[in-house]
């Protein structure tokens, strides 16, 4: 008997360019892979394991909900030009792409809710100028090296002074977090009490971001500006570099009485982990990623007012 061979199902519709990422379009990670196969590309299953991984654990919900959302390449990048070579692919390719630091958040912001790459930001670990007052860094470097090299109790690199500074604030995982996730996904930490969270002014004097575009834009924000990038979750453009001041040690001592109160919710809203966008964030996530690849589904406001997607069917 003659059995008839099954019909080859029919190719996926190309995505119309420009138009912005939706979930579940059909991606091309491995053409992707091919055009960066001189960087530090990872996909064993340890990799792709971890970098799916965070604290997100702690809630049983998040845990049901993000059970096996991992991504399908990591790339570990060790510069500025490198961000830039992997965000202009994944923008070519149409393939999302998440920025991850230490992975220290509770609540899966670094996790990948649509595979894609994991953006191993922990190459760039350098102290770019370590100056009294504030220091310029790559966003990698983990809080607690930046401490201690302020601290000047490990070598550092050559020419940095003896400064005797540390952070004006450092999350309770500076061992292990990163200071490009801290301002992306933190709030505040040890030294808040006496000056506040990050979003209040000064906190952090700059924020280097690359876009997520064909031809990807570096975009420096100072001032009032810094709150469009700051506690986004790496969704609004990939922060690359950090301007951080730092508490000279003549000025460390507390005041004699009282000390400052400050709201733990001054800049963003959370209700549970979901976040709600604030209009100046949500209008400069149009301008770093406007094909709606970073972070694709973590961004509530951006999936519902561009994408025309309902959060809660994501």
């Amino acid at each position: 008997m003659k059995t008839q061979s099954a019909l080859p199902l029919p190719l996926p519709a190309p995505v119309p360019a420009g138009r912005p990422y939706r979930p579940h379009d059909v991606t091309a990670v491995a053409s992707l892979a091919a055009s960066l196969g001189d960087m530090d590309l990872r996909s064993s299953e340890a990799e792709l394991t971890r970098a799916g991984t965070d604290y997100h654990w702690y809630s049983p919900l998040l845990s049901e909900r993000l059970q096996g959302r991992r991504p399908e390449l990591v790339v570990r990048v060790r510069s500025t030009q490198e961000v830039i070579r992997v965000a202009s692919a994944c923008a070519r390719h149409r393939v999302p792409l998440t920025p991850r630091g230490g992975g220290t958040g509770n609540y899966g912001q670094c996790v990948p809710l649509f595979g894609g790459v994991s953006l191993d930001m922990t190459g760039m670990n350098q102290v770019l100028r370590l100056e009294p007052g504030w220091a310029s860094v790559e966003a990698g470097i983990l809080v607690h090296d930046l401490n201690e090299i302020a601290r000047a109790r490990l070598p550092g690199l050559p020419g940095l002074p003896v400064t005797r500074q540390q952070l004006r604030m450092w999350p309770s995982t500076e061992r292990i977090a990163t200071l490009g996730g801290f301002i992306a996904g933190g709030h505040s930490g040890i030294g808040s009490i006496r000056h506040g969270i990050l979003a209040d002014p000064g906190n952090v004097r700059r924020l280097r971001i690359v876009t997520l575009e064909e031809h990807p834009r570096v975009i420096d924000l100072e001032g009032a500006d810094i709150q469009k990038a700051h506690h986004a979750y790496g969704s609004n453009g990939i922060i690359v570099e950090v301007d951080e001041p730092q508490l000279r040690a003549l000025m460390a001592s507390f005041e004699a009485y009282g000390c400052r109160v400050f709201d733990p919710h001054t800049w963003v809203l959370e209700d549970g982990g979901m976040k709600q966008v604030d209009t100046q964030q949500l209008d400069f996530k149009k301008l770093a990623d406007p094909l709606g690849l970073m972070n694709p589904g973590k961004v509530r406001a951006w999936d519902e007012q561009v994408l025309g997607i309902p959060g809660g069917q994501l």
